[in-house]
Parts: structure tokens; sequence; C-alpha cells
């Protein structure tokens, strides 16, 4: 029961997170969920099924190098602006 309440309360802020907040916290807010879709993926995947996966870390390490090529040549960091 908690933990279906935990689940629901998560999601109601990340649906209203971005009618009630500024720029930058709903980007920090994005951030954080997709972080935490990364560490549930690989949760998952290494607990459930007893196989270590270097494919999300290759696919995260892309993405990282990207945005930092991306931030250094003077492109701006959010993704729908």
């Amino acid at each position: 029961m908690t933990r279906r309440l935990a689940v629901t309360g998560v999601a109601a802020v990340a649906v209203a997170l971005p009618f009630v907040a500024d720029t930058y916290t709903v980007t920090v807010g994005a951030r954080i969920l997709a972080l935490g879709l990364l560490a549930v993926a690989v949760h998952l995947l290494s607990t459930r099924t007893l196989q270590a996966s270097l494919g999300h870390g290759a696919y995260f390490g892309v993405g990282g190098y990207t945005t930092a090529l991306l931030a250094q040549s003077g492109h701006d960091s959010a993704p729908c602006s």
C-alpha cells in the first residue's frame, strides 16, 4: 500500500512540475527522472536476470560525450529551448 502511494506521489509531482515551476527546476527534475530510469533499468537487469550490462553504460557515455562536445561549441544544453 505505501509503495503504491509513493509511486503515485512521484508520478503526480512529475506531471504537475512543468505547470508550477520555472525552467531550471523542470530541467533538473527531468534529469533526475532520466537518471532514475537508468538506475531502475540497470537494477532490474542485474538483479532479475543476473546479467551485467555494458550497453547501458555505453549509451550513457555516448550521450554524455555528445553533450560535452555540444556544450563546448556553444550550444544550449536545454533539450526543448
